[in-house]
C-alpha cells in the first residue's frame, strides 16, 4: 500500500474506488466503489458507494457509506451515516453517526448522538447523553452510560438526553436517562432518569430513588 496513489477530491468530482495510500475528501466527493487505504478523511461532502478499509477513519463533514466498514480507528467530529456493519479497535463519536447495520469495537466512546439499528457490541462503552441515542441491542463487559452537562439551556429545552435500547447486557454496568425493555448484567446499577421493564443480575443491584423499574431478579 506504501506504493499506492493519494486520492484528494478538495472541489466537485467523482472517481472510481481502488487502493490508496491517503484519500482526503475535501469538497462533494463521490467514489464508486471499495476503497482500501491507510488514512480516510473527509472534511466535505463525500459518498462511498462500497466499503471501506483504512487503517484511520476521520469524518469531520458529512460522509456517506454504503457498504462495510473496517479500520482501526474511527473517529466521527460531523455526521456519518453507515449503512452497513462496523468493526473497528477503537470508535469515538463527537457528532452525530447513523449505522444500519451492527457496530463491533474494542472501545466505543460518544460524546454526540448516534443510532444504530442493530447490535452495539463493544468491550467498553462509554456514552455521555447529548441527544437521543439508539440501539436495538448492546452488549459489553463495562457499560457506563450518563447524561451530558449541556450549558445552553436553548439547546436543553429541543434535545432530550437519552438512551432508548432493547436488551443492554454486560457484566458491570451502570446507566442514566436510559429507557430499556431487558438489562443484564453482573453488577448493575441503574441511576437516575432510567425506565426500564426488567432487570437480571446476578452480584449486585442499585436502583436510584429518581429510577423506575418495573421488576428485578437475582439469577
Amino acid at each position: 500500500m506504501n506504493s499506492s496513489p493519494n486520492l484528494n477530491i478538495s472541489g466537485m468530482g467523482k472517481t472510481s474506488g481502488g487502493v490508496y495510500q491517503k484519500v482526503q475528501l475535501d469538497g462533494l466527493a463521490t467514489v464508486n466503489g471499495d476503497v482500501t487505504c491507510q488514512s480516510f478523511d473527509c472534511n466535505g461532502k463525500g459518498k462511498i458507494n462500497g466499503d471501506l478499509q483504512a487503517d484511520t477513519i476521520s469524518i469531520d463533514g458529512l460522509c456517506s457509506i454504503d457498504g462495510n466498514t473496517r479500520a482501526h480507528s474511527i473517529r466521527v467530529d460531523g455526521k456519518a451515516s453507515l449503512y452497513g456493519n462496523i468493526n473497528c479497535e477503537q470508535f469515538m463519536v463527537n457528532g452525530i453517526i447513523d449505522i444500519d447495520g451492527d457496530c463491533q469495537a474494542e472501545t466505543f466512546k460518544a460524546d454526540g448522538c448516534f443510532k444504530i439499528n442493530g447490535l452495539l457490541n463493544s468491550g467498553t462503552i462509554d456514552v455521555n447523553l447529548r441527544g437521543k441515542c439508539t440501539a436495538e441491542e448492546i452488549g459489553g463487559e463495562r457499560i457506563n452510560v450518563v447524561k451530558g452537562k449541556n450549558n445552553n439551556s436553548i439547546m436543553n429545552s429541543f434535545f432530550t438526553a437519552e438512551l432508548r435500547v432493547d436488551v443492554i447486557e454486560g457484566d458491570k454496568i451502570y446507566l442514566e436517562n436510559t429507557k430499556a425493555d431487558i438489562v443484564r448484567g453482573n453488577e448493575v446499577a441503574i441511576g437516575p432518569g432510567c425506565v426500564i421493564d426488567e432487570v437480571e443480575y446476578k452480584v449486585s443491584l442499585y436502583i436510584d430513588d429518581e429510577a423506575k423499574v418495573e421488576s428485578h431478579k437475582q439469577v
